[in-house]
């Protein structure tokens, strides 16, 4: 089915979509501005299938049983703390799953070598416990690794000799990152009470980390298989105003493949995005367990604006809602595009402002004049000094 046929059909277009919210706008006082829409499925170099197909694959990919291990494939791939250091190093299989702190400033503070995890700025938007804490992980796959160390891009002397060389970061096609957020059990029971920790293990993926139990809340993938990477953000079904702002679309794995804001319950729960017998199919062969099948796709971004030129936007309701005031109205796509390196191997002031600007749309250049792009990547804050 095309998802255009869908979204005509489920919700009268994306103009009437966009028409509803603005009609609400006042009443709901949600902050939506009626230039942007929500990005769409869209095409994908390489392959038939649209990106709503292609990051479901890529999904059932990275959350499979790694070999030889019992944590899924994306966890044993390097961390940021991996990669950006002297002597950057592939983990070991055995590696425990790691967390590293969040580069937005505002958003997660993690459990590092011992250290309690720290409340998010802003839980009450998505009446997140006050003393609750959400963790973070971001993963990167050997293709990207070995680019990224083979090239020299991990420390800031080693950026600097490649803006000289007037070369320009294109990661390989194949390139996969990973973000993934984690809540500790204690804390999901307290956030969704209708919730017990028998109901969290059960439908929540866990795992263990300096002795905490954790449950994965929210997975985002993007992956350099268009010029502008592919884009696409799961969360887990419990999670509250899942869908609120702008929506959730998945035309290849929901048998709903449209689910509408509801405008009168901020942080409602959307229930369960049953799955379709196509990506059932997909996700049995693999071997996943049951448990993937609470994880939602809320939609893919493959361009900065639409058919219409028209700005998209693609959200987490964890991972930005939390530490953005509530805002849902964002794109990854535009705020990875400033993610960019000066003549001294650092981003600019200028880059690193939009970052937490929220930013929608094509780049505004300006911002990053004279700056060489690190191909969307913001792991470039993490580049090792040897300070």
């Amino acid at each position: 089915m095309k998802l255009g046929l869908i979204a005509v059909t489920a919700v009268g277009g994306l103009l009437g979509f966009w028409q509803n919210i603005a009609e609400t706008r006042a009443e709901t006082r949600i902050s939506v501005p009626a230039i942007v829409v929500p990005a769409l499925a869209g095409k994908v170099d390489g392959h038939s299938e649209n990106s709503d197909e292609y990051i479901w694959n890529v999904f059932v990919d990275v959350v499979k049983q790694a070999p030889g291990g019992k944590v899924p494939e994306f966890a044993t791939w390097a961390t940021d703390s991996d990669i950006y250091r002297a002597n950057p190093r592939w983990p070991s299989s055995s590696a425990p799953i790691k967390f590293q702190a969040s580069k937005q400033g505002r958003n997660h503070v993690p459990a590092l070598a011992g250290v309690p995890c720290a409340t998010p700025d802003n839980p009450y938007v998505s009446n997140f416990p006050p003393k609750g804490c959400i963790a973070e992980g971001v993963y990167r796959n050997r293709v990207q690794y070995n680019y990224i160390v083979n090239n020299g891009l991990y420390s800031r002397e080693g950026v600097a000799a490649f803006y000289k060389s007037g070369k320009e970061v294109a990661m390989p096609a194949k390139s996969i990152a990973v973000k993934a957020d984690w809540v500790p059990v204690k804390d999901i029971v307290k956030w969704i009470p209708e919730l017990t920790l028998v109901d969290v293990r059960k439908h929540y993926y866990t795992i263990v980390s300096d002795q905490v139990e954790y449950g994965l809340v929210a997975l985002h993938l993007s992956t350099a298989q268009n010029p502008n990477w592919v884009w696409g953000t799961f969360e887990q079904r419990n999670n509250p105003g899942r869908c609120d702002a702008i929506g959730c679309i998945d035309s290849f794995g929901a048998i709903k493949p449209v689910v509408m804001p509801d405008y009168t319950k901020p942080n409602t729960q959307y229930g369960a995005c049953h799955k379709t017998p196509e990506l059932l199919s997909v996700m049995n062969a693999a071997g996943l367990g049951a448990v993937w099948r609470n994880y939602c796709l809320k939609s893919t971004q493959v361009d900065f604006v639409d058919d219409n030129g028209v700005p998209t936007v693609l959200t987490n309701s964890v991972t930005e809602r939390i530490p953005f005031n509530g805002e849902l109205i964002g794109s990854c796509i535009s705020c990875h595009a400033y993610a960019s390196f000066g003549p001294n191997g650092e981003p600019t002031d200028a880059a690193n402002a939009m970052m937490v600007s929220n930013p929608v749309g094509k780049p505004i250049l300006s911002s990053i004049k004279g700056s060489h792009e690190y191909d969307f990547m913001w792991g470039i804050l993490n580049l090792y000094s040897g300070d």
